[in-house]
């Protein structure tokens, strides 16, 4: 999800996007992968087997729990970019919709790294893989319903997949199904219906092109949450601008969305499954408000919790007031990575100046705007705490702005930034314009939500140079990282997220052989590549690996941190 940590302390994007802290784009934790060797299915660290795949392991509650009632949240100095699955990816959004969802496979609502583990939930068992790892054979759970009443069957996520793959949508989805057959053209562009996902009754075929070391975590991302069927009630539109409302499978469902304002989620009444659903509604009060406020409102338990974050001040205070992961401060660690992308169409088409950049940002500096227990400082792509990350030493922590200069050399240029309007954004967009002017840069800041931020950034025709962005893992493997951030093959019109908008022949084809690498050789192959990117390329200028830090009113129980999400899971959230 763009995917994409939040931007007050996410800022990166499921989207995939973060603010503050959701700053971040999108993410998931899997311990990588099921691999089908011939008809056998091999299932590797994480997954149950095909034969014992009970789905008891999905419950979670917790004792004395109070169910009913209504949970008030904020969204401070942030908003979800959509709320429609084909298009979400912005890591408040997939917070809303894991539990608005029921994918083929899904996350436990339970803390990690129990909450990590797939297990089948729109499907009543793992799949049956054949053709030497090419053909995934689902069987449908029997009895389920969207929130409008509708059977959901085969043919509700192959709606989701025809959707996802039609070129009106722009879905960010498409790198995540493209080896499907029959998902893209000859140039790679996405066509509609997938001629490869078949649907019948209860029967759902999967075919790819190639074997997919990672294809059962993507089948758990909520870009393929199923959908009432077209003709059948409540089928979603196509449009690039999304839908507001959806038949839910979940235990929840979006009942209402006002782009910019409230949301208003309440219980799936058809929903029979055993995912909890403490509350009888969430409703997302507030948008884009002032942190400050916002954090007045939960210590006075008029909000039971902010999605958006906290003020950067507030940390310290609040874990020597209430400990760490006791009461209601709680500090995780998230696969996360947050950097300044650097648009490789404008300035920085020059490899010399974005390692200039490289060596001039003060990445300590740019952690301790976001307050204690933020995370820690990098300067690559890849996460430290994600299999394959190499630690190159490449850049420095702190400025090196005579090596800067070196690279930069003479003359004087001028740079627009984008970041967010959260006092963390804003503070940070200052601190890159001092760093930068150090080095002959001068750059202009234009601040925006965070949720528009993103949508901008992803705009190819967008005038910007750099953009203050991050991503959290959608799933736990370098591909999304490498690929989906750095590929250029994947690069359109919207909605992307490529942010720096690099796009190298050489190393496309490098991350494309990387991808179809299983096994340790895999991801080994992408900590080099990771490291000779950043090395002889540096796209971007990574500064932090994250940690998620949340409060919640005294008024509030049962927080669990949802560890593929990053977040409170929202279905367990209760009121005391």
């Amino acid at each position: 999800m763009a995917w994409n940590l939040r931007v007050q302390e996410h800022a990166t994007k499921r989207a995939h996007l973060f603010t503050e802290r959701s700053g971040m784009h999108k993410r998931l934790w899997l311990s990588v992968v099921a691999v089908a060797i011939g008809a056998a299915l091999l299932v590797a660290a994480g997954f149950a087997s095909p034969a014992n795949s009970s789905i008891s392991g999905a419950k979670s509650s917790f004792a004395g729990a109070k169910t009913g009632g209504t949970l008030r949240l904020n969204m401070s100095s942030s908003d979800v970019d959509y709320i429609d699955p084909a298009l979400a990816y912005y890591q408040l959004s997939w917070d809303i919709l894991y539990i608005a969802c029921r994918p083929l496979l899904n996350y436990p609502d339970k803390p990690s790294p129990a909450g990590s583990r797939l297990f089948p939930d729109g499907a009543a068992a793992f799949p049956k893989v054949s053709n030497g790892g090419k053909l995934y054979t689902f069987k449908i759970r029997s009895g389920m319903k969207f929130s409008n009443g509708v059977p959901i069957t085969a043919k509700s996520y192959k709606a989701a997949f025809d959707r996802d793959a039609n070129p009106k949508m722009e879905s960010p989805a498409v790198p995540f199904f493209s080896d499907i057959v029959g998902a893209t053209d000859a140039q790679g562009n996405p066509k509609t219906p997938v001629s490869g996902v078949k649907a019948k009754g209860l029967t759902l075929s999967v075919r790819l092109t190639k074997a997919g070391p990672d294809i059962l975590s993507r089948m758990a991302m909520l870009f393929f949450c199923p959908v009432p069927a077209p003709g059948q009630k409540g089928a979603p539109s196509v449009t690039s601008q999304g839908v507001n409302t959806f038949p839910g499978s979940g235990p929840y469902y979006v009942a209402a969305r006002t782009p910019g304002g409230p949301i208003l989620i309440k219980r799936n009444k058809f929903y029979k499954g055993p995912r909890p659903h403490n509350a009888s509604a969430i409703s997302v009060v507030s948008v884009n408000t002032n942190v400050d406020t916002s954090f007045t409102q939960v210590q006075r338990g008029e909000i039971n919790y902010d999605m958006g974050g906290l003020p950067p001040t507030a940390h310290a205070g609040l874990a020597k007031k209430y400990g760490i992961n006791k009461q209601r401060y709680f500090v995780h660690p998230v696969i996360a990575t947050r950097y300044l992308g650097l648009n490789n169409q404008r300035l920085f088409r020059n490899t010399k100046l974005r390692k200039a950049v490289n060596y001039a940002l003060d990445r300590k500096g740019m952690i301790n705007l976001r307050g204690a227990y933020a995370g820690h400082p990098t300067d690559q792509l890849l996460p430290s705490n994600l299999r394959g990350y190499k630690n190159a030493g490449i850049f420095p922590f702190r400025p090196n702005f005579t090596q800067a200069k070196k690279l930069a050399g003479s003359g004087s240029r001028s740079a627009v930034m984008y970041t967010t309007t959260s006092p963390i954004g804003v503070n940070q967009g200052t601190l890159v314009q001092a760093d930068l002017k150090q080095i002959g840069i001068d750059v202009s800041v234009s601040k925006f939500g965070t949720g528009t931020m993103y949508k901008k950034c992803g705009t190819k025709s967008e005038a910007f140079d750099i953009c203050n962005v991050g991503w959290i893992a959608d799933y736990p493997d370098p591909f999304d990282f490498m690929n989906v951030l750095l590929s250029g093959e994947s690069i359109h019109d919207s909605n992307n997220n490529n942010y720096s908008y690099f796009n190298n022949a050489k190393y496309n084809r490098q991350m494309d052989a990387a991808a179809r690498l299983f096994g340790p050789k895999r991801f080994s192959t992408y900590g080099s590549l990771d490291t000779t990117i950043m090395k002889n390329a540096a796209p971007i200028a990574a500064w932090d690996n994250d940690n998620d830090r949340e409060f919640i009113s005294g008024k509030t129980g049962c927080y669990t941190n949802q560890p593929v999400y990053g977040l409170a899971d929202l279905a367990l959230l209760c009121l005391k």
